[in-house]
């Protein structure tokens, strides 16, 4: 049997993480189109994280440069884990590119596998969508309004994605 990197390649590694809708570790039904308990949420809207060792100089220094785009861009201050954090993201290379939706307290284990034979899931858009995960966000297209601004076109969907 192929490892999970000679079977999807760096594009549908998203995909095949076996996670709902690609990337999302579910704990919860979707209702909204983020968190909205407190409890859910970042304290003071910091995310404090720290990278798997796995990641070498270049990863590293590239994943940081992502999550400082977060900070720059959104009201998120995206941070290194320092000790006194209880609750953090701890980023590893896992089967594919995933998150849990929001704060779930501990150490809270973030997926960006870089494909031995391309860059996997540390894309700019992936890392940063990753994250946003992390912050309390949902996949937009998974909103239970979505039908009320946009319409689905069945025949233009992947059998057994709609």
């Amino acid at each position: 049997m192929p490892d999970f990197d000679e079977q999807y390649d760096s594009y549908a590694m998203w995909e095949h993480s076996g996670k709902f809708e690609g990337d999302i570790v579910l704990t919860q039904q979707i209702e909204r189109n983020g968190i909205i308990s407190d409890s859910e949420k970042w304290k003071n809207r910091e995310i404090p994280y720290e990278l798997d060792p796995i990641f070498d100089d270049f990863d590293a220094a590239w994943i940081r440069e992502c999550l400082g785009e977060i900070s720059r861009k959104t009201c998120l201050n995206v941070r290194p884990k320092v000790p006194e954090d209880m609750d953090y993201i701890h980023v590893i290379s896992g089967q594919g590119c995933y998150s849990l939706i929001g704060r779930v307290g501990g150490r809270q284990e973030l997926s960006l596998r870089r494909n031995l034979t391309g860059v996997g899931c540390l894309r700019s858009g992936t890392i940063i969508h990753e994250f946003l995960h992390a912050a309390g966000f949902f996949h937009q297209h998974s909103s239970p309004d979505r039908d009320q601004y946009i319409q689905i076109i069945g025949e233009n969907v992947v059998e057994g994605n709609l």
